[in-house]
């Protein structure tokens, strides 16, 4: 049975499947630890993501970077008119919890849709965030957790882009440390059909005696895609960079949909492998019922 709940306080989340802990989502502000400066404080993300063994996938408050945050969907460029502030870096604007919209659990899935709203300088509602997570059952092969966010602009004149000169920014994986660190990015070259993309990041992770992984799909419907994908092997990040050095707006009224899977699986990931999941997630099988 997947489950999910609170996890000690109503604004944390945890998925896990009978007694096995699978992620934990921070629907509300998670505090730092001790000697981070608390004005990295923030919520919204996923960490701990648990790997298959139970060993911890992801880190967060890294010293290097304290504003890195497990699996995160954030922008260093937050944009109300003339002005720019960095959700990515905490300064500014702040992503706050509104409510639970449903949960359910089941013997397949678990699932969990909240609603935020980003708060310009912690007071205006700027930008509506519905998240929709689904952690599916273990099998022999892994697991998927699937994530969906949708954004939609409050007031006119909102945008989010990359970090000006780098690109980064969007839906990122900051990793627990690891021996026998292996990062793969892979693309297919434009106009190839279809044009696949994935990162797969993998090592030894404190707590399992074996190599894991996790790899990162995104989904075709994506704006934009795909997406340049970016590592940063010194501090265990990777992530599919949207939109990149360019802007986009988020119109009032209208939603913007980023859709991204995670598989996590045991050992080391073959091209061949990462390329069925990739279709099983983009090109999944199409049934047609018939009635006569």
């Amino acid at each position: 049975m997947m489950r999910v709940g609170p996890a000690g306080r109503a604004d944390w989340f945890l998925f896990g499947q009978g007694d096995s802990p699978v992620l934990r989502y921070n629907h509300g502000t998670v505090p730092p630890p001790p000697g981070i400066d608390p004005k990295y404080a923030r919520g919204d993300y996923i960490h701990p993501l648990y790997g298959l063994a139970g060993e911890v996938l992801t880190d967060d408050y890294p010293k290097d970077h304290p504003h890195h945050r497990g699996v995160s969907w954030s922008w260093p460029v937050t944009r109300w008119k003339n002005e720019v502030r960095d959700i990515w870096a905490v300064v500014g604007v702040w992503s706050r919890p509104v409510a639970v919209r449903s949960k359910r659990e089941g013997p397949v899935l678990a699932s969990l849709c909240v609603e935020n709203v980003w708060k310009w300088g912690d007071q205006v509602p700027l930008v509506r965030e519905m998240v929709v997570i689904q952690a599916f059952r273990q099998t022999a092969t892994g697991r998927f957790v699937d994530i969906e966010v949708h954004l939609e602009g409050l007031e006119e004149g909102v945008a989010i882009g990359g970090r000006p000169h780098a690109g980064y920014g969007g839906f990122g994986l900051r990793a627990a440390p690891a021996e026998q660190q292996k990062i793969t990015l892979h693309w297919d070259p434009a106009g190839t059909q279809p044009r696949r993309s994935w990162i797969d990041y993998s090592g030894r992770f404190a707590g399992a005696g074996r190599t894991s992984g996790l790899a990162i799909f995104e989904h075709p419907s994506n704006p934009g895609y795909p997406s340049q994908l970016l590592q940063y092997p010194q501090l265990n990040y990777v992530m599919p960079a949207f939109p990149g050095q360019r802007e986009v707006p988020l119109p009032k009224g209208q939603t913007l949909v980023l859709r991204h899977r995670l598989w996590i699986h045991p050992g080391i990931a073959d091209a061949k492998t990462l390329g069925a999941v990739w279709a099983s997630y983009a090109q999944p099988p199409q049934v047609t019922a018939e009635t006569r």
